[in-house]
């Protein structure tokens, strides 16, 4: 099996790519991803809402089997 070492990470370069963000104009990138990101966070937290919302209105229903001999659970 072969070990693949990760490529180490420049600290330094990353700071001074942020740094000249502005300059290079990829602040235009980045607020994008930002803006997806917190949009995703808007929709799962809607999205939980709805499911507690729906969960309140229709109970959990049980499916009751006729037979005791089986071993089912549904």
């Amino acid at each position: 099996m072969m070990d693949v070492t990760p490529n180490p990470i420049d600290f330094g370069a990353v700071a001074a790519g942020f740094s000249s963000m502005f300059d290079t104009g990829n602040v235009v990138v980045l607020f994008f991803i930002v803006a997806m990101f917190l949009f995703y966070v808007l929709v799962m937290v809607w999205s939980r809402r709805a499911d507690k919302r729906d969960t309140e209105q229709v109970p959990l229903s049980f499916c009751i089997d006729k037979q005791n001999s089986r071993t089912r659970i549904y």
